[in-house]
């Protein structure tokens, strides 16, 4: 029972961070800004037009990568 549980909250979990996925990659393109994305170890910047459905399309020419801040 507890298995299922567990299964039925990851479900939900998933479809919520999809459902803000795509809120986030049409907020980006109505507002003309990148999405910012963490992928291998890397802070990347992305235009969302090379995003859909919240997966990741873009191509490494096309990603942007972020400097990281020098203290």
């Amino acid at each position: 029972m507890k298995k299922r549980v567990e299964q039925g909250l990851t479900e939900l979990a998933n479809a919520a961070f999809k459902k803000v996925a795509q809120k986030v990659i049409k907020l980006a393109e109505n507002s003309g800004t990148p999405v910012i994305v963490y992928v291998k170890g890397e802070v990347k910047a992305v235009r969302p037009q090379l995003l859909g459905n919240g997966r990741k399309q873009a191509s490494r020419s096309k990603v942007h990568h972020l400097r990281k801040a020098s203290k």
